[in-house]
């Protein structure tokens, strides 16, 4: 049970808390998630110093692993590898400070030591604005130091007005302070948000996204530039991806509008497609089919899907073709994989099909999904469409949810 347990704890859903069974989990595991986000994308999803906490304070050896972190915080002496995604403990930190374990004086000092401000790291700078006018003097000292050394158009900080007016609410200075300080206060005093409106499109015509494809420079998807594709355009495209030779590098980008604009043409004709051993194009041609019902589409995909071929985006091409009992085929492909970035993709194919066919169809996958993995994002998501199909038994654990959005929906 323990070990179901951690595993549970690893992926930051709230059963262990909704059950009381926090007191069955490891210690190590408890202070490990002090110092490691075990989020499938921390910079996503964000710090889980909440859900680390109340595993924390429910834990039978609290006191010792909180003596633990502080003292290993405060000595900086840890090897920043091992303590994962930095952001997370200086929040950890800054929550065990609120409660009196922890000083401000050394998340300042740990602050700059591992920040350099010619490289413009600002790893927990947020922490800082919460420790008193000592955090809120380092904040901004280090600030001005980026801009100093760097560039204003530089500073990797995009300011909403509630937060620039929060600012210079807390960093008025009420007494003389160091020119990095003053250099600060003066950004925000002038700060202007970035104008993205009138950027100029990715690609400035159609000859030269074609260009772009055949001379191996396409770097992308530009979803405006697609909207702004003529009929005959879309008709030369169609055209090109089915000519002979025609590259697998190619093929990505003549197929990538189609994402958003509708294929003018037969969908049966880009089924040979699937059977190329690249992921991309499986994923392209999967976003292209997934809207069409077809027995033939249907068929394609469960071959495929038994053969193990892109096992993932042919799980996509069912889309329109989901039958109500194909869940359990579902379940049954995913536990085949216990790679989490798998996971994570048969994530984002199993919400779009649900785009298509009702929720209810999908229970098993979405449950599956939900005591699998570890984004806290996506099982956002999977909770909000298991609500919609009425399945309301996880809505008690949502109140304990690692990620802030899931825990609303409680």
């Amino acid at each position: 049970m323990p070990d179901h347990l951690n595993n549970y704890a690893k992926l930051g859903i709230g059963y262990p808390l909704s059950r009381k069974l926090v007191l069955a989990l490891s210690s190590k595991l408890v202070y490990r998630s002090l110092i490691k986000n075990y989020a499938y994308d921390p910079q996503s999803e964000g710090p889980r110093d909440w859900y680390a906490d109340q595993l924390l304070r429910r834990h039978p050896q609290q006191r010792r692993i909180t003596e633990k972190f502080a003292d290993r915080f405060a000595a900086n002496t840890e090897n920043t590898r091992y303590w994962g995604y930095q952001e997370h403990t200086f929040h950890v930190a800054g929550r065990l400070h609120r409660r009196g374990t922890l000083s401000a004086r050394p998340i300042i000092d740990r602050f700059r030591s591992i920040n350099d401000p010619a490289e413009q790291d600002l790893t927990g700078h947020e922490v800082l604005l919460s420790l008193g006018e000592a955090g809120r003097t380092a904040y901004a000292e280090h600030l001005g130091a980026v801009i100093r050394l760097n560039s204003e158009d530089e500073l990797p900080q995009y300011l909403s007005p509630k937060k620039r007016k929060r600012l210079l609410r807390l960093l008025e200075p009420g007494k003389q302070h160091s020119a990095d300080y003053r250099q600060y206060l003066r950004y925000l005093r002038d700060y202007q948000p970035p104008d993205y409106s009138n950027r100029p499109p990715r690609f400035a015509n159609y000859q030269v996204y074609l260009d772009s494809i055949y001379q191996k420079r396409y770097v992308g998807r530009s979803t405006r530039f697609f909207g702004s594709l003529r009929p005959k355009e879309l008709r030369d495209l169609r055209r090109r991806v089915h000519t002979a030779g025609v590259t697998e590098d190619a093929l990505i980008g003549l197929l990538a509008p189609f994402q958003f604009r509708p294929y003018p043409g037969d969908p049966h004709e880009l089924l040979p497609l699937l059977s190329i051993n690249n992921p991309r194009i499986a994923w392209l041609v999967a976003d292209i089919l997934a809207p069409h019902a077809s027995v033939r589409i249907r068929t394609t995909a469960l071959l495929n899907l038994h053969a193990g071929i892109h096992p993932v985006e042919m799980v996509r091409v069912l889309g329109s073709n989901l039958r109500k009992g194909d869940d359990a085929m579902l379940v049954a492909t995913m536990k085949q994989s216990a790679d989490q970035h798998i996971l994570h993709r048969f994530g984002y194919a199993i919400l779009a099909c649900c785009d298509r066919v009702p929720a209810s169809h999908l229970t098993q996958a979405l449950r599956f999904l939900y005591y699998s993995s570890r984004c806290g994002v996506c099982r956002e998501d999977i909770v909000r469409q298991l609500l919609k199909a009425n399945k309301t038994t996880l809505r008690k654990q949502l109140r304990y949810d690692a990620y802030g959005p899931t825990r609303k929906l409680y």
